[in-house]
């Protein structure tokens, strides 16, 4: 069978730092319409990098899987990114 593979991720506050400057970047792309690709392409970046931040309450855990195949068990609190 299976056995548990134990996951330490990183901390998620700089990965959050850099959403949010890609964040504002976007906006200002999108105000200023000098470069409005790069905007775009900022704002599908924001929405493919905030789905994959994880907040784990103390007493638990979470398990990952990538297309239903078990990848690992995240057992640390915290924040992680």
């Amino acid at each position: 069978m299976y056995q548990e593979k134990i996951i330490n991720p990183p901390s998620g506050y700089l990965t959050f730092a850099v959403s949010i400057l890609l964040l504002a970047a976007s906006i200002f792309c999108f105000v200023s319409e000098i470069f409005l690709w790069g905007g775009i392409l900022l704002a599908i970046d924001i929405f493919l990098l905030f789905p994959g931040f994880l907040i784990i309450n103390p007493n638990q855990s979470m398990v990952l899987t990538l297309f239903g195949k078990y990848i690992g068990t995240v057992k640390a609190d915290g924040f992680f990114g």
